[in-house]
């Protein structure tokens, strides 16, 4: 008998505007499919758009019992808040080991894993989507309360292991990866990845794409104006790097570029914060990134925007900018690159982490041959000559990075793997 699966709790237990937009248009395609979709999102946290078709529970990292209300009615689509803040944290709380036992910890961790098991379970869902492996509180322990439960588990592996991960992550990864039934990951890369790190588990690996975005409005007519904001001369190429700016994103060689005279028509924008660093500030959230662009002597020419940005500010910096820069050094996918093919912005990037795949039919990039300056500086070469040849070009139509169609494809993997217990691929 075919296995149907109606209903889903999506857990996702970050508040940022990457894991969490990513949730936001999975609900929504899963919706058009016909599921009924809730996410369990961070305690406190809020819901990154309006006019959703899922419900919305703030709660993990609390108590249950103490947040009946929130449980009862979620969060209404008008009191959502697509642009609620430019700060992105997890909002969980958090307690230092000094302040509890280790024993009121675990205790803890048991009690809150079971609690949220035991709701799930009472809910009916026919499948519980876990998107990250840090769920502060609960450890493994919520994930074998589910199992023991007889709940279908299904875990998404954005990152086969966190970045700047230690031995005690892999460990941790090992046992999650190992007690989910199915296993879903964003490109032939990251499964190969996988595989290699986790051996015995490609009966029940699957790829997911990430989808092109809807929930950053188009805003056109704020191009002019967000570039005379950061003083961009006109017929200058604007370079973006955004987000986090960390260790594997490899913003180094972006700047050393610059120096080049070949560049010397073009601006960075750095719109972010850093993390990873040694010599990061907490008062100058891209201190680091100043301090480099100082020493190689093109500060002039890069725009600093010290925070992350709000959905609605990312948009219109994606209409101001020309050329999206992913040198990374490692990777396991990018929601960036799908911002920017969502934008028709010109890409520089490299190969890892299955960003090539993603690529494939897509007019406005370069793949780089490497992750030092040389080949960086190539590439946005490359990608400033084709920007000044010939106004940007919008991404080719692409059904296949339609959130409808990711979610369908993979409710379709899911119903197989739970009617015959081991995957197609």
């Amino acid at each position: 008998m075919q296995h149907q699966i109606r209903s889903i709790a999506i857990l996702v237990p970050l508040d940022d505007y990457g894991v969490c937009t990513y949730c936001h248009e999975l609900a929504m395609g899963l919706a058009v499919n016909g599921v009924e979709v809730d996410i369990y999102a961070a305690f406190g946290s809020r819901p990154k758009a309006d006019g959703r078709s899922y419900g919305f529970f703030p709660v993990l990292g609390s108590a249950l019992f103490r947040q009946r209300k929130s449980l009862q009615e979620g969060i209404r689509d008008h009191d959502s808040c697509a642009s609620a803040g430019s700060s992105i944290s997890s909002s969980i709380p958090k307690e230092s080991a000094n302040s509890k036992s280790r024993l009121r910890s675990a205790i803890r961790e048991q009690f809150l894993s079971l609690e949220l098991a035991l709701h799930l379970k009472r809910k009916r869902y026919d499948v519980i989507w876990t998107q990250w492996p840090d769920m502060d509180g609960y450890g493994i322990s919520f994930w074998k309360f589910s199992k023991l439960l007889r709940m279908k588990v299904v875990h998404l592996v954005h990152n086969v292991l966190p970045h700047e991960s230690s031995p005690r992550d892999k460990a941790f990864c090992d046992r999650l990866y190992r007690v989910c039934d199915l296993l879903f990951v964003h490109s032939k890369y990251s499964r190969k990845e996988l595989l290699n790190h986790f051996p015995g588990l490609d009966q029940k690996t699957l790829i997911t794409q990430h989808g092109l975005y809807t929930i950053y409005p188009r805003r056109p007519e704020a191009r002019e104006r967000v570039r005379r904001e950061l003083n961009i001369p006109s017929g200058t190429v604007a370079l973006l790097f955004c987000g986090g700016v960390r260790p594997y994103k490899n913003i180094d060689p972006v700047i050393a570029s610059l120096r080049d005279e070949r560049c010397l028509g073009a601006i960075l924008i750095v719109a972010g914060v850093e993390s990873g660093y040694t010599d990061s500030s907490s008062e100058d959230r891209l201190a680091r990134t100043r301090r480099i662009a100082t020493e190689f002597g093109v500060l002039e020419r890069v725009r600093l925007i010290p925070r992350f940005l709000d959905t609605f500010e990312m948009a219109e910096l994606f209409e101001a900018g020309d050329v999206l820069t992913l040198p990374y050094l490692e990777n396991y996918g990018s929601g960036q690159l799908l911002l920017g093919m969502t934008f028709g912005k010109y890409i520089i990037a490299t190969v890892f982490g299955g960003l090539d795949e993603y690529l494939v039919g897509y007019p406005n990039h370069t793949l780089l041959q490497g992750t030092e300056t040389d080949s960086v500086l190539e590439g946005i070469c490359e990608a400033v000559e084709s920007v000044n040849r010939r106004p940007a070009e919008s991404g080719p139509a692409r059904p296949d990075l339609e959130w409808s169609t990711i979610a369908r494809r993979s409710l379709e993997a899911m119903n197989r793997f739970y009617s015959h217990g081991i995957s197609s691929e």
